[in-house]
């Protein structure tokens, strides 16, 4: 919804932004969130909270974020690849 859209928003630029880039739009020095596979959708809450990517410099969020704040995160990066992919539609001029 709008609602957790914007709200996902919120703690994307509280706690991600810093290493994952304005819009969800990563340097690709770190993956760029719009692009992540279904496998790492599946395994959003263990990377997320419990820091299952550590080894790779993903830390834990789970003394941070709860469970309850990855539904409206992820639909905000889910929105923001959905966008992305719009824009890559489009036809050129």
């Amino acid at each position: 919804t709008p609602a957790q859209i914007a709200a996902g928003k919120s703690i994307y630029s509280q706690n991600c932004l810093w290493c994952h880039g304005f819009s969800v739009a990563s340097s690709f020095l770190v993956p760029d969130l719009r692009m992540t596979s279904p496998e790492r959708h599946e395994a959003f809450e263990d990377i997320v909270l419990n820091g299952a990517l550590r080894g790779t410099g993903m830390p834990g969020w789970g003394d941070t974020l709860s469970k309850e704040d990855l539904v409206p995160l992820r639909a905000y990066i889910v929105d923001e690849a959905r966008k992305a992919y719009e824009k890559q539609q489009k036809p050129r001029n």
